[in-house]
């Protein structure tokens, strides 16, 4: 009969679960601290991008709007908008899912090819960081998605109250912006209306354009254009300098040598 106190490795076999189950606990500890986090993080960001593209516009014209006071759930369900159908907290628990599975699969294999912890934490790191890598894309894309959503119901209020004003998409000037990003530069909408890329996407603006190849990484900007007043200087992401306002068609002829 197998003593199991003194089997080395069912000894093993016992240290290898508690630390599954530590690690597995100590990470659902920090995901629900991250995603409360986060939303607090989105909803600052929502809040601060509605004030700063309200007093651009109180500032172009001359004049001090009745300022709409921000409700906090209002906010909150704004952020929380789904992506691809999927909310932030459900990316989030997807994501935990797939390290806990990660750890699992990682110690399991370790333990059945006879692995030291040295050997096996290793592994767990490289596979790790592929799910940390998902959550820092969560929150890019979500933040992205919090501070232009903010800019597009400031202009929506902005055209409640009167003001004659356009939502402008703005891509980003460098190589990294993607073609249909680039296509839509400069398109005009009004406040409520939805962007139409030539490549089949449309939305309201940055973030939301209805498909995850068009929302993620998206590093593009809704810009509000009053009527009667035209941008004279962007800023160029190579030279990270401000150049006098062109498209992104004009300055790629000249940059990129299109």
């Amino acid at each position: 009969m197998v003593d199991l106190l003194n089997d080395g490795r069912w000894s093993n076999a016992y240290r290898l679960i508690l630390l599954e189950t530590q690690i597995i606990r100590e990470l659902n500890r920090l995901g629900v601290e991250n995603v409360r986090a986060m939303r607090e993080t989105f909803v600052e960001m929502y809040m601060e991008s509605f004030g700063r593209s309200w007093y651009a516009i109180e500032q172009e014209l001359k004049v001090q709007l009745d300022f709409y006071r921000l409700d906090r759930e209002a906010v909150e369900r704004a952020i929380d908008m789904p992506i691809q159908g999927v909310r932030l907290d459900g990316r989030m628990r997807r994501n935990h899912a797939h390290i806990h599975q990660t750890i699992r699969d990682e110690i399991a294999r370790g333990y059945a090819l006879g692995k030291d912890y040295v050997y096996m934490a290793k592994k767990l790191a490289e596979r790790l960081e592929v799910g940390m890598n998902q959550a820092l894309l969560i929150a890019q894309t979500q933040g992205h998605l919090a501070t232009q959503r903010a800019r597009l119901d400031s202009y929506k209020r902005a055209a409640e109250v009167g003001v004659e004003m356009w939502n402008v998409w703005d891509a980003t000037l460098d190589r990294r912006t993607r073609p249909s990003h680039r296509a839509l530069d400069g398109q005009r909408v009004r406040p409520g209306e939805n962007f139409r890329s030539p490549y089949g996407a449309s939305g309201p603006g940055p973030g939301q354009m209805g498909s995850a190849k068009e929302n993620i990484r998206c590093r593009c900007s809704v810009r509000g254009e009053l009527e009667g007043f035209s941008p004279t200087a962007r800023r160029d992401n190579v030279t990270r300098e401000f150049i006098p306002f062109q498209s992104y068609e004009q300055w790629a002829k000249v940059r990129l040598e299109i």
